[in-house]
C-alpha cells in the first residue's frame, strides 16, 4: 500500500475525527511466534478484557457512551443495515461474560487496544494489496463500483 487516502466526503461529516496509521513489518504467523511472546501477547488480551469494563456502565449495549458514540457517527454514512463498530461487538461479548480470545498473535493485539481504550481498531495484510494499490476511507462507494 502506498497511500492511505481519506476522501473530502468523510472529512466533511467528521471534521474533528483523528486517524492513527500504524505499519509493523515482519509479523510471524502464530505458529512461528515465541512461547514467551505469545504469553505477553495472551496477557495483553486477557487484562483488556478485564479493562473494557471501565466502558461499560450498562448492561444494555447502547446505553453504553463509546456504543453510543460509534452508533452516532455510523448513522451519518451509508453502511450495510445493521452493521456496528468493531468495539461494539467486542464489548458485547465482554458483556455477556465471554471474554474476547485468541485469534492471532495481530488481531489479538488489535482487539486488546480496542477493548481498553474503545477504538476501533483493524488490521490489513499490505502485501495483499496488487501494485502498490491505496487504502480508502470512504463514507460511500463510489458510483463505478455499484
Amino acid at each position: 500500500m502506498q497511500k492511505f487516502i481519506a476522501e473530502e466526503s468523510f472529512w466533511e461529516l467528521f471534521p474533528d475525527a483523528a486517524i492513527g496509521i500504524i505499519v509493523a513489518r515482519g509479523l510471524k504467523p502464530a505458529d512461528q511466534v515465541p512461547a514467551e511472546d505469545a504469553a505477553a501477547i495472551a496477557k495483553l488480551l486477557r487484562e483488556a478484557n478485564e479493562q473494557a469494563d471501565k466502558h461499560l456502565t450498562s448492561n444494555t449495549i447502547s446505553e453504553n457512551e463509546p456504543v453510543r458514540v460509534w452508533r452516532e457517527a455510523y448513522q451519518k454514512f451509508k453502511t450495510k443495515k445493521g452493521a456496528r463498530c468493531s468495539v461494539e461487538n467486542l464489548f458485547k461479548r465482554v458483556l455477556k461474560g465471554n471474554p474476547v480470545g485468541s485469534i492471532t498473535p495481530s488481531v489479538d493485539i488489535y482487539n486488546a487496544i480496542s477493548l481498553k481504550h474503545a477504538l476501533p481498531v483493524g488490521g490489513e495484510d499490505l502485501d495483499s494489496f496488487v501494485g502498490g494499490a491505496s487504502f480508502w476511507l470512504r463514507t460511500r462507494r463510489p458510483s463505478s463500483s455499484r
